[in-house]
């Protein structure tokens, strides 16, 4: 799934999901109007605050070149072809996790502690993002961002 982006401010978002994400409306997030991004994970959030609201998230490859979760509501998609490669995995509504349901690569779904890991900038789990995404995703400059990733890690 490829998609681009509509907006890197949070004033853009609607105010309930700014509430529910807990960002601020003068928030700049990592990525640039206008750029194609792959979608290399993506997620179906829980409400918190308001039962009315559902956010889809997806994590892509950042303008610094580091996966992060951003705001589905963003982007607009350009192609919508899912990974062949993405497993699922639905979470009950009274689950500790943030989703509702969650689509990706083999240790997004399998590995509970991965996407925290992923978030907390482990090497570990950067080493796993790179041997596991499915390359197939990558839009705009994410083989350029993979590339430099790998040679961060030495790899």
């Amino acid at each position: 799934m490829k998609v681009i982006a509509r907006s890197n401010r949070g004033q853009e978002l609607p105010e309930l999901e700014r509430a529910e994400l807990g960002y601020p409306a003068h928030i700049v997030l990592p990525i640039t109007k206008g750029q194609e991004y792959g979608v290399l994970s993506m997620a179906l959030m829980a409400p918190f605050l308001d039962f009315d609201y559902f956010g889809l998230m997806y994590l892509i490859l950042r303008d610094h070149g580091l996966p992060g979760w951003v705001p589905g509501s963003l982007f607009e998609e350009s192609d919508p072809r899912l990974s062949n490669h993405w497993r699922f995995e639905r979470f009950p509504p009274r689950s500790d996790s943030p989703w509702r349901g969650l689509w990706g690569y083999d240790s997004m779904i399998n590995d509970r502690s991965h996407n925290d890991s992923l978030i907390e900038l482990e090497e570990s789990a950067q080493r796993v993002f790179l041997s596991e995404v499915d390359r197939s995703c990558l839009a705009g400059r994410d083989e350029e961002h993979l590339l430099n990733l790998a040679r961060s890690l030495n790899l």
